[in-house]
């Protein structure tokens, strides 16, 4: 629920959702890789959310950027 509700907010992607949460781990605990990412894929085959690939200005390569499907 705590995922759905960051992407509702805004367009962002994993990184960015698990820094969030990190940044908040004094109620949370720490959030891994391991543990985010297949939740994502998980509400992303739900059609729950979506995601589009835009380019990452770091690298010139692309990353997949979270949208809530509503």
């Amino acid at each position: 629920m705590i995922l759905l509700c960051l992407i509702g907010r805004k367009e962002t992607y994993g990184y960015e959702i698990i820094t969030e949460l990190n940044n908040s781990a004094s109620v949370l605990g720490y959030a891994k890789e391991g543990t985010i990412y297949p939740i994502l894929y998980r509400l992303q085959e739900a059609e729950l959310i979506k995601c589009r690939l835009a380019p990452a200005a770091a690298n010139g390569g692309s990353k997949k950027v979270l949208f809530f499907n509503g």
